[in-house]
């Protein structure tokens, strides 16, 4: 993907965010139309992640920001299984970018943003009345992270 496509594709993400929240207020399922057309530019720019970040474009937060926004609808509208898909979508995204080679500033930022997606999936589980999920996934990632319980504390 070229330079100008990669730029135009997120300036595209951002429009398309940006009527999905307006949406989300009145047209639930409209806003999901939106935000699962605004997941699909992120996945097209995450194909290309290592030219993005070298035009500064934000794709680790612009997938998880998708996710999350497509997990808020679909708790609105108790679809509970879709938003327990696109929580977990974003968490084992930050699993996977943890468990890559990178220098320990970047590996703190991933720490912390997984304690908010985390915080995140624990808030879902309590209103979807399953606090087992939360158990499961927290249980998982303490087997699978190292250090992650240094980052509850």
């Amino acid at each position: 993907m070229s330079t100008v496509d990669l730029l135009h594709t997120e300036t595209i993400w951002k429009q398309i965010t940006k009527r999905g929240n307006t949406l989300m207020e009145s047209e639930t399922i409209n806003a999901v139309h939106d935000y699962e057309t605004a997941l699909q530019k992120a996945e097209a720019l995450m194909e290309h992640h290592i030219k993005c970040l070298k035009l500064k474009i934000p794709v680790r937060p612009i997938f998880i920001i998708s996710c999350n926004n497509l997990a808020e609808a679909y708790c609105h509208l108790k679809n509970w299984n879709k938003a327990d898909t696109f929580l977990k979508r974003s968490i084992y995204y930050i699993e996977y970018l943890m468990s890559q080679p990178t220098d320990l500033s970047v590996k703190l930022i991933y720490s912390k943003q997984l304690m908010k997606q985390m915080l995140l999936y624990k808030s879902f589980s309590e209103q979807s009345n399953q606090p087992e999920k939360y158990n499961t996934l927290h249980n998982y990632l303490k087997g699978n992270i190292s250090d992650y319980s240094l980052l509850e504390d």
